[in-house]
């Protein structure tokens, strides 16, 4: 490196591919005695802060990344709380029309679970039966298994 009258070194890096791409970098250039030389600490300092810089930011974008899975798992978590909820309720009403059905007389367990099937399906029609006396009921469940 006697003599370097250009102030851009060239360097070779090839990726996992094996292609090799070309990379500039501007030296610093100092004057000894008339001569051109390249002050290489100046060049690996860049090259280093470079680096540094470079993996600050990769650290920092994971960091954002990890907390955003951890926001992303919160709201999942929640949705399937609530899922999870709104099903056992539906359970739990399935069961409860099911055995005021099932204490009326002369409803067969077949009939039972039809009239309960019918009484999910069509909101208004669990309200009436709800709110009727028990003696309608029994008529309302019949009339219902006809309709069908």
């Amino acid at each position: 490196m006697a003599k370097l009258k250009a102030s851009t070194i060239h360097s070779f890096a090839s990726d996992s591919t094996t292609q090799s791409r070309k990379h500039s970098i501007k030296a610093n250039e100092t004057k000894v005695k008339g001569k051109n030389k390249v002050d290489l600490k100046s060049l690996c300092r860049n090259d280093d802060d470079d680096l540094v810089a470079s993996l600050h930011d990769v650290s920092n974008n994971f960091g954002k990344i990890f907390e955003n899975i951890n926001v992303n798992h919160g709201t999942m978590a929640s949705a399937w709380c609530k899922t999870e909820e709104r099903e056992q309720r539906m359970d739990e009403k399935v069961n409860k029309v099911l055995d005021e059905v099932m204490k009326l007389d002369d409803i067969s367990p077949s009939e039972a679970l039809e009239v309960a099937t019918i009484l999910m399906a069509e909101e208004h029609k669990l309200r009436i039966f709800y709110q009727a006396p028990t003696n309608m009921k029994k008529q309302y469940a019949i009339d219902l298994l006809k309709e069908k």
